[in-house]
């Protein structure tokens, strides 16, 4: 297992670093809901082409990790749309088996929307996010995660750094149960 997260690791620093004047950003979140152990975890991108991006993404908890590399497309559709679609493929250490994701993101004006897909090994897992940004640094919307359920959340960006502070409450069906979730995200 540790074999699989560092080539992992390895292959994407590589294809980071042979990435030809590559833009490359990461993202860094650490979440704490109640009821759960806090997590953390790691986006890195690198530009191939225009439109090309390597990904790879690494997420850990105290009782659960998965890593993943892939490839996202950003096609021009409409004026003032940016869209992206990503696959991935990697593994969870849970049940150490493959793990597949595919995502779609949307910007257009303050308002984006995520969706993330994850299936493979351990069940299927979502995340959605849709927000409005009605100030640069304050984001509004609604946010649902399986095993978290459905619920508001409110973005504060931190002015001069690459901080964000966020809050979540959610309700979810499924398990008949709430919670609340803070989180602190840094980009680069």
């Amino acid at each position: 297992m540790r074999f699989l997260y560092t080539g992992l690791i390895v292959a994407s620093l590589l294809a980071i670093q042979q990435a030809e004047a590559a833009t490359t950003t990461a993202r860094l979140e650490s979440r704490f809901t109640s009821g759960t152990t806090p997590s953390a975890n790691v986006y890195v991108r690198s530009g191939l082409t225009d439109s090309l991006t390597f990904t790879s993404f690494f997420a850990t908890s105290r009782s659960y990790a998965e890593g993943y590399v892939g490839l996202a497309y950003a096609p021009s559709l409409i004026s003032g749309l940016v869209s992206e679609f990503e696959v991935s493929i990697g593994q969870e250490q849970a049940s150490g088996s493959l793990r597949r994701e595919a995502s779609v993101f949307f910007l257009w004006q303050r308002l984006s929307h995520l969706t993330v897909v994850e299936d493979g090994g351990s069940g299927v897992w979502y995340y959605s996010q849709t927000t409005w940004r009605p100030h640069s640094l304050i984001g509004v919307g609604v946010m649902g995660q399986r095993y978290l359920g459905w619920g508001p959340r409110i973005d504060f960006s931190i002015p001069h750094t690459p901080l964000t502070v966020w809050g979540a409450y959610s309700w979810d069906r499924e398990f008949d149960t709430n919670a609340g979730t803070l989180g602190v995200q840094a980009k680069f």
